[in-house]
């Protein structure tokens, strides 16, 4: 009976579980609120477990094995691991993994000066808090934008992906957020520099950061869709020489975080891109977003 009653149990809170879920993903929050069970979740560092042992893994990547990316070196699917310059990799949003361009990277820095700093007192807290573009465009730096100008801050448009803008789909990495956005990033952080400073930085297949290139005629990007919070980790890193180098290992994005085929767009091709395609966006304003990934 006793089992019986904590099976009913365990199936019910399993259930309630994945309601919440998902009514977290059909309700768009901009402030990005987190549950206490995620935050606690964090709290336990979850994966320092694998980090452990990854030391071990089969599929353990050697950077010395791979050759360093160059423009015209990228194939159509970069299904396999890449060598990318630092100063190549760009966020969503195109920016540097700089303590001047991100605020990720600049909490880091200050998490290794202090790492019991409290959240109001963190420049990612002060960053939410201040920055707080009113449009789409306004985060590339393009608020006159024809279109981009006027999109809210909170869409998703990349014209080389999308035929047109996705509203209410990021809530992206700016303000206002609620406190425990904050407190979740500040968590992640902290647990990710304690591990790389205690097990040190061993990537592996499964577990690099993703993303697509955005290729002109004389240069390239790398732009992240996951591993965000790793890369600001090493950033700092890079800041204060603990970790001296200037490349990294990638891959082509796929699974949740990326689910179209291709992972290699050409300003060249412009014409051609699904947004402009489509209409939503003109040619000439497209390839301006496009281009603000190379500032």
């Amino acid at each position: 009976m006793q089992q019986a009653l904590e099976q009913f149990y365990g199936s019910l809170k399993r259930k309630l579980g994945l309601l919440q879920r998902a009514k977290r993903v059909d309700s768009f929050d901009p402030t990005d609120r987190k549950e206490f069970d995620e935050l606690e979740r964090h709290r336990q560092c979850p994966y320092e477990s694998r980090v452990r042992t990854r030391a071990y893994d089969n599929a353990m990547i050697d950077p010395a094995s791979l050759e360093l990316a160059s423009t015209g070196f990228f194939k159509s699917n970069l299904d396999q691991p890449i060598l990318v310059r630092f100063d190549c990799l760009r966020t969503y949003y195109g920016k540097k993994f700089t303590v001047q361009e991100n605020p990720f990277t600049r909490t880091v820095i200050e998490l290794i000066e202090d790492s019991t700093i409290d959240i109001p007192e963190t420049f990612l807290f002060k960053f939410c808090n201040e920055y707080q573009p009113k449009s789409y465009g306004e985060i590339f730096g393009i608020s006159e934008g024809e279109v981009l100008g006027k999109l809210s801050p909170y869409s998703e448009f990349l014209p080389w992906v999308h035929e047109a803008p996705r509203l209410d789909k990021r809530s992206g990495t700016f303000g206002p957020k609620h406190e425990t956005y904050i407190e979740h990033t500040v968590i992640r952080l902290r647990n990710l520099l304690s591990l790389i400073e205690k097990y040190s930085y061993i990537p592996s297949f499964g577990d690099i950061p993703m993303g697509y290139v955005l290729q002109s005629e004389e240069s390239w990007r790398f732009i992240l869709t996951a591993g965000h919070h790793r890369l600001a980790v090493l950033g700092a890193l890079r800041e204060t020489g603990v970790f001296p180098s200037d490349e990294i290992v990638v891959r082509g994005a796929s699974g949740r975080f990326w689910t179209h085929k291709k992972v290699v767009f050409k300003d060249s091709e412009a014409r051609s891109w699904p947004g402009v395609k489509a209409g939503a966006i003109s040619e000439a304003e497209a390839v301006e977003l496009f281009h603000r990934f190379f500032v």
